[in-house]
């Protein structure tokens, strides 16, 4: 005789994911934190931003950054979510005082050691991570915008400094892949 389900047993299975937060060059070392899963009493992930690092989101089940976020400006916090849900899984306080503007802070990787930005999914540069007025509604991202160093700044930097504009590259690696 086989017994039923247990109730957890026919819940659809979420993803499990992590930051990894990439310390600046240097001496200091990467520190991994997991996600609590949705419902969790302690809410989420809640981070204290640092200069010049970078939050590498993982996805548990591929060990890859996830296809699609949502991120919200809230204060000077970042709020994101991962697809499908609804509430912010990872805050990042002090973001927007801490994170140099231009500088490509929230990554996901792709193939080993292949990193990218997440860029808005409309295109927009106002929609930019660090460009994200207060109060505004979640915005959608997407894995894809420049391959940026996992960890230090100066890649960062020099990009903003250069005002290079990763939305205007995607056209070019398009009209490239065409022939």
């Amino acid at each position: 005789m086989t017994r039923p389900p247990a109730y957890s047993d026919t819940l659809p299975m979420k993803n499990s994911y992590k930051v990894i937060v990439k310390a600046i060059q240097g001496a200091e070392k990467s520190t991994t934190h997991d996600v609590p899963a949705p419902g969790s009493l302690w809410g989420g992930l809640k981070i204290k931003a640092t200069p010049g690092v970078r939050y590498q989101l993982v996805d548990n089940a591929t060990g890859q950054g996830p296809d699609n976020i949502r991120v919200k400006r809230a204060g000077n916090d970042l709020r994101i979510s991962f697809e499908g849900r609804d509430d912010a899984d990872v805050v990042i306080s002090n973001y927007y005082e801490q994170t140099e503007p231009g500088f490509g802070a929230v990554i996901g990787e792709t193939d080993p050691d292949v990193y990218y930005a997440y860029i808005p999914e409309s295109g927009e540069t106002a929609a930019l991570i660090g460009n994200l007025p207060d109060g505004a509604s979640q915005v959608g991202m997407a894995l894809g915008g420049d391959q940026v160093v996992a960890s230090g700044a100066a890649v960062g930097a020099l990009v903003a400094a250069a005002g290079f504009n990763p939305l205007l590259a995607a056209p070019l690696a398009l009209v490239g892949a065409g022939g």
